[in-house]
């Protein structure tokens, strides 16, 4: 018996054996395609990670074969891995440059770019394809999609219209073509596209998922309802399909069936979507629930950075910030290269202050994926904490050229450049803003602003007449009396203003208009008194009894200033901006060095405070200190590089020195950009032009900075006329300017001017 068994045991081991030898004398070309074979496989199954596996053995078996690439992309590409998959797309083409299957993906990928330049090269790939193949329905459907993104609709729907036509376009170009009827506010005609093809597709899921969001978005719940439970019969397996329906019924308020269907979805093997349930939990209110499931599926995979970032996200939310912090360092240790890890890690840095350590990490995220939203995001959030406001246009710029319609980019430019002075180019972003942009708040907020800013008062008063009927909020109405002021309506600025000014705590910006608005009606008394009655009831606000001193001093009530800044320094002992007021206050009365000596103590206590610098530097100037005041000016740019008042004096000190004329007419320029209709960024720069001997460049510019009678101004007016040749002008603008100044510097350096100089 035991030989018997013997003999069959070595019968089976040399027919085991003869497999072996039989698969080990295949080619290597033929494993690879039989490793394509089995990952095409898995892939028809949405089984993603055993597809890539047999997908990267083709590629490692074929290493310059382009298919066994383009395949690898594929499987990428269906996983969501759009970034590997476009990869090993391009190597594929590298590889084999007529790769059709291949240029036709990356066009695809380029085409869901909102890009101009990706749209293009996505047109320009398409259209080679087609040159070879003018019958490739997928690659005619990728060109239609970037056409119509790039604004040829015209050709974008001719071209969905000849597939429609032939009856064989394929299920994507049918949605797309219903998309762009739905675009142009034609819900029914997109309804229409995808009714009149479901005999052609009964078993297409996208297309009753398609129909099923474009009944809900008409408001035909029973159609909608009826498709997303189509999509659930055609495919059981598919977690689209049960999302899309949970998504249905969580939009028509059924929280339980919802739920359901989100349960159903996450337990689809590789459907990848458990943590759906999980944040439809968080959304009705279940959050104990939803932190409990997000912290088992991250601790079902530690290495799923998506996981850790969801679970981190509801632990900060839950106010257990400390643990999602821990959740982050513990990432980045075992991942350091993982994007998302690698942009949570930073912005916890940046959330501490670490702000060099998060851009470190940035940048080296930056690097790998030129393109990252997140990582260019943060970086401008970070610059912007910092005050580099350049770098931060920057980083927001760069987040517009990856996504053009990324929301919180645009808005953060426009405020940038409203902040620089650069109404315009905030003017450009707003009108580049998709229509939904244009519909919420801080749009028409930015755009009632630059209307303002332009003095386009009457297109403003339309706008937010228009802005009021839908958002009834303080900062349109605070927007509103601005119109009023401009007009010089001051009653009905005050209208408005009462309306914000109902209840505290109150709005420093609305205390300040209805000041002035009490100011230019010539109700002195009026307002001290509205002010000192805001300041009672509002009594834990120091702006609003600031600006109560501030305008106690404006009005000549020196003394009353002073006692009521005493009596707000003893009740907010480390406020910086009472010390600048207190040494205002001293300054004006000619007390320089008691002045001085607030301003130091405020920059001890808060060194970034640009208010102190600023007028420190005015302090020390008037104290004969250039270089003290050169050195405050010096701070002032460097906490705010856009300080057109910084930039001007400290453009006026150099000149003054004579010294680094090519600095001070550098920053000169950029004050004048800021502030153009300045007098005095007008004179300084003006006179940076005259330092150099550019005269005639200098007359227009110091021309405009006489219009409120400085006297130096007008010296220098003359100066530079004389210089020019033109005798007579040069000497009735120093006869104007030493009437009004006579023992002024100036007055000595024109008069020698004038009488040494050669004039025509």
């Amino acid at each position: 018996m035991a030989l018997r068994n013997m003999r069959w045991l070595n019968v089976w081991g040399w027919m085991v054996l003869a497999v072996l030898l039989s698969s080990c004398q295949q080619s290597k070309p033929q494993r690879a395609r039989n490793a394509i074979k089995r990952g095409q496989s898995y892939l028809d199954k949405r089984e993603f990670p055993r597809a890539i596996l047999e997908f990267r053995l083709a590629q490692r078996l074929e290493p310059q074969s382009a298919d066994a690439y383009f395949h690898l992309g594929n499987g990428y590409l269906a996983a969501g891995q759009k970034a590997a998959a476009y990869v090993n797309f391009q190597k594929a083409r590298q590889l084999d440059a007529n790769h059709g299957g291949a240029k036709r993906a990356v066009a695809q990928i380029l085409a869901a770019s909102r890009n101009t330049k990706d749209l293009e090269e996505a047109v320009r790939l398409s259209e080679s394809v087609l040159e070879l193949d003018p019958k490739d329905k997928d690659t005619s459907n990728v060109l239609a999609i970037a056409k119509f993104k790039l604004g040829e609709r015209g050709e974008a729907e001719e071209l969905l219209s000849d597939l429609l036509a032939g009856g064989q376009a394929p299920i994507t170009a049918v949605i797309n073509a219903s998309l762009m009827r739905l675009y142009q506010r034609d819900s029914k005609g997109a309804l229409a596209i995808l009714a009149k093809q479901e005999a052609r597709f009964p078993q297409s899921i996208e297309l009753a998922l398609a129909m099923g969001r474009l009944a809900t978005a008409r408001g035909d719940r029973s159609l909608a309802e009826a498709e997303f439970q189509r999509a659930t019969r055609i495919a059981p397996q598919d977690p689209r399909a049960w999302s899309g329906l949970g998504s249905f019924y969580a939009q028509t308020s059924q929280p339980e069936k919802a739920l359901a269907a989100f349960e159903t979805a996450g337990k689809i093997p590789n459907g990848e979507v458990a943590h759906v349930a999980a944040g439809y939990l968080w959304h009705i209110g279940r959050k104990d629930e939803a932190v409990s499931r997000l912290a088992a599926l991250h601790q079902a995979n530690l290495r799923d950075s998506q996981a850790r970032a969801r679970y981190a996200q509801v632990l900060h939310l839950s106010g257990k910030s400390e643990q999602a912090d821990a959740l982050w360092e513990q990432g980045y240790a075992m991942n350091p290269k993982d994007p998302v890890i690698m942009a949570g890690h930073a912005a916890t840095l940046a959330g501490h202050g670490q702000y060099a350590e998060a851009t470190s990490i940035l940048q080296a995220l930056i690097a790998a994926e030129r393109r990252s939203v997140p990582g260019h995001s943060l970086l401008a959030s970070i610059y912007q904490a910092q005050g580099k406001y350049e770098q931060a246009r920057q980083q927001w710029d760069e987040v517009l050229q990856a996504d053009r319609d990324n929301y919180r980019a645009r808005m953060s430019l426009v405020q940038l450049q409203l902040a620089g002075g650069r109404v315009d180019a905030a003017a450009e972003l707003l009108a580049k803003a998709t229509r939904a942009q244009q519909q919420t708040l801080p749009w028409r907020m930015a755009h009632n602003q630059v209307l303002l800013l332009k003095n386009d008062l009457s297109a403003a008063a339309a706008s937010l007449d228009e802005t009021l009927k839908t958002f009834p909020n303080p900062e349109a109405r605070l927007q509103m009396a601005q119109l009023h002021m401009r007009r010089r309506e001051w009653a009905k600025a005050r209208q408005q203003l009462e309306l914000i000014l109902d209840k505290p705590p109150f709005s420093p910006v609305a205390v300040q208009m209805m000041a002035e608005a009490l100011n230019n009606e010539q109700n002195r008394l009026g307002l001290l008194l509205k002010l000192a009655e805001l300041a009672r009831r509002d009594p834990k606000s120091e702006s609003i009894s600031l600006l109560y001193a501030g305008w106690l001093a404006q009005l000549n009530r020196v003394e009353e200033s002073r006692k009521e800044l005493e009596s707000l320094k003893a009740r907010f002992p480390e406020s910086t901006r009472i010390e600048i007021q207190l040494a205002r206050v001293e300054f004006t009365q000619g007390n320089v060095k008691a002045a001085r000596a607030y301003l130091l103590s405020a920059v001890k206590r808060q060194p970034d405070s640009e208010a102190a610098f600023l007028v420190l530097g005015d302090t020390e100037l008037t104290l004969g200190n250039i270089a003290g005041a050169i050195a405050a000016y010096r701070k002032v740019i460097e906490i705010n590089p856009d300080s057109a008042d910084g930039l001007n004096n400290l453009a006026s000190c150099l000149l003054t020195n004579r010294s680094q004329l090519d600095e001070a007419l550098r920053l000169a320029q950029r004050a004048k950009e800021l502030s153009p209709d300045d007098a005095n960024t007008n004179d300084t720069l003006g006179w940076a032009y005259y330092q150099k001997g550019l005269y005639e460049s200098a007359i227009p510019l110091l021309e405009q900075s006489v219009v409120n009678n400085n006297p130096v101004n007008r010296f220098h007016l003359s100066m530079a006329l004389a210089k020019a040749g033109q005798r007579q002008r040069a000497q009735r603008e120093f006869q104007v300017a030493f009437q009004a100044g006579p023992n002024l510097p100036e007055a000595n350096e024109a008069k020698q001017l004038l009488g040494q100089a050669q004039l025509n």
